[in-house]
């Protein structure tokens, strides 16, 4: 997913320890990542994340757990949970609904 790997790119930059509107800059982009991803989770197009590649649903559900362990942000981190809650929800009854079938 381009989206994924360009804002990662400009979250993978380090920014000077002293500036804090850069910091709180590249919070806010991390914020806005999780919630367009919550969105997506949350309205009924969590398809599209699946259509896009293993490698790809790999990255983004990396970045959701990073998100909800690695940063020390609780904005985030709820984001994150509710979305591995979600997407659980969402694939996770498809899975099973589809092997009792079988």
């Amino acid at each position: 997913m381009p989206l994924v790997m360009a804002i990662f790119e400009v979250l993978s930059h380090p920014a000077e320890e002293n500036d804090q509107t850069a910091a709180l800059e590249k919070q806010m982009l991390r914020r806005s990542y999780f919630s367009f991803i919550q969105t997506i989770a949350s309205s009924g197009m969590n398809e599209v994340m699946a259509s896009q590649g293993v490698e790809n649903i790999e990255r983004v559900l990396f970045t959701i757990i990073q998100g909800a362990v690695d940063f020390p942000d609780p904005v985030a981190q709820k984001t994150c949970f509710i979305i591995l809650s979600r997407l659980v929800e969402l694939w996770g009854t498809k899975t099973l609904s589809s092997t009792a079938d079988s």
